[in-house]
């Protein structure tokens, strides 16, 4: 494996603990992860390669209006790009190339984190505050490198009641987690991380989401965690509104119902196929003569001015999710 490391970060004990996990690879000191990042190729070289370096600005952004739960939230970015190759996803194209980036300066993240939670609340708002930290990465998946739950999981336990940080995936890799609850001696993990496992149909994965974590993974997976006291979340996204979806949907969310405590669920949110008019445009050219893609000409757009599906396909969808989950709460976006 290939690895470019920015100065700054080449003395970080994450930086040396990476570098031992991967003692053969060659590495090569760089001054700015752009450097490299904003180079313009699509393909990976004819080996693996990652950056590591330091986020000098770290933006903790609002979320868009009706975005999961009711309350404030926000995005950060601990690292860009994804290991996966999901076919609808905007990180396809949203940046130069798919080399990932991984933003090493966690304690910085954490700072910015709190004085976020103190604006809020010295603003008098005391309900709950949610970080998003997996909109350009899944984190999980590649745990053995980031590190990211190593370091998140305590500063998460450190956290005042009523603060969330949630990370999203597609993968099944929880053992460390198990690991890390282990060595920090809990009696029950923290409450104030959420692990989203975002789960589709099975056709769905193998057409749309490749390299993921099949189905009957993920949703063992949910159960280990369960069985730990782990706070768990279900997302479903995007509804795909391919042929015959209402039958698809019904079939898949009743093997979630019977392989899963869905009562122990901490939430449940869902979304369509959302795409800004740009991203639209991108995927319609990228995909127009694709089969597995028929339904993309059919989105529309919403009050938003987002494209996603029709009245009538949200409308079966909602239907659905209500009939199985009626005795749950669920979080729609942008619906």
């Amino acid at each position: 494996m290939l690895i470019y490391y920015e100065s700054k970060v080449k003395n970080l004990a994450l930086t040396k603990q990476i570098f031992e996990r991967f003692w053969n690879s060659e590495k090569i000191e760089i001054q700015h992860y752009k450097n490299i990042f904003d180079t313009k190729i699509w393909n990976y070289t004819t080996e693996p390669l990652i950056i590591l370096a330091k986020q000098e600005h770290i933006a903790i952004l609002p979320t868009p209006e009706n975005y999961w739960f009711p309350w404030k939230s926000f995005f950060f970015k601990p690292w860009l790009n994804c290991f996966f190759n999901c076919k609808y996803c905007y990180l396809q194209w949203t940046f130069r190339n798919r080399f990932p980036v991984f933003f090493l300066n966690y304690e910085d993240m954490q700072k910015e984190i709190i004085n976020q939670i103190e604006r809020e609340r010295n603003n008098w708002f005391d309900g709950q505050i949610t970080f998003y930290a997996s909109n350009y990465a899944d984190l999980l998946a590649t745990e053995n490198i980031s590190h990211f739950h190593e370091n998140f999981l305590p500063f998460c336990e450190s956290l005042p009641d009523n603060v969330l940080i949630e990370t999203r995936t597609k993968s099944a890799n929880i053992t460390t987690l198990f690991d890390y609850a282990k060595n920090l001696n809990w009696k029950s993990p923290t409450q104030n991380m959420e692990i989203a496992f975002s789960l589709s149909p099975r056709i769905i994965v193998e057409k749309y989401e490749l390299w993921t974590a099949i189905l009957d993974e993920k949703l063992n997976a949910i159960n280990q965690l369960l069985e730990k006291w782990f706070r768990v979340g279900l997302r479903f996204l995007p509804l795909l509104p391919v042929n015959n979806f209402q039958q698809i949907y019904s079939e898949f969310l009743d093997e979630i119902i019977s392989k899963i405590d869905t009562n122990k669920i901490s939430s449940i949110a869902i979304a369509p196929l959302i795409f800004n008019q740009w991203d639209y445009n991108v995927l319609v050219k990228k995909y127009q003569n694709d089969s597995d893609f028929y339904f993309i000409n059919n989105l529309q757009q919403n009050v938003h001015h987002l494209r996603t599906c029709s009245g009538s396909e949200i409308m079966d969808f909602k239907e659905i999710f209500n009939k199985k989950f009626k005795w749950l709460n669920l979080f729609w976006d942008y619906i």
